[in-house]
């Protein structure tokens, strides 16, 4: 297989990519540190102060699947999830070509799916004005 030379535009599309992609894994990280660090200041203040902060059940929530989302863009470009390489590193080069086109394919036709009906329900919570049945009362429009 050959790879795209920086030069191209395939090659800078890939390169901004990788760029955002690694920018995105720090925020992941950071927002999980944050997290830990805010539902660990929680549970301290409920047992030394009997004053719990709240809501860090539904902030790390948010956080997780902000952190996964993000995440999951470098996986896919650095190639780090797990796959069943046990057959795939035996397969010819074009079949592995093809298997990879063909994984690609099925994620974007499954996030146009999942875009359009999270657009619906966004949509039909910014609405109704719906909230969170939760302490902070969320909109749920933003989740």
């Amino acid at each position: 297989m050959t790879t795209p030379t920086p030069t191209s535009l395939l090659g800078r599309l890939l390169n901004g990519a990788t760029t955002l992609s690694r920018f995105a894994i720090w925020v992941a990280g950071s927002l999980t540190l944050l997290s830990a660090l805010y539902i660990t200041a929680d549970v301290l203040s409920r047992k030394l102060f009997n004053a719990p902060l709240g809501g860090s059940d539904e902030l790390s929530g948010y956080a997780f699947a902000i952190s996964i989302s993000w995440a999951l863009s470098f996986a896919t470009l650095d190639r780090a999830n797990i796959r069943i390489d046990a057959i795939y590193q035996h397969l010819p080069a074009r079949l592995a070509a093809f298997c990879d086109w063909l994984a690609l394919v099925v994620l974007a036709v499954f996030i146009v799916y999942l875009t359009r009906y999270a657009a619906e329900v966004a949509g039909m919570s910014w609405n109704s004005h719906s909230t969170a049945n939760t302490l902070l009362g969320t909109p749920l429009w933003i989740p």
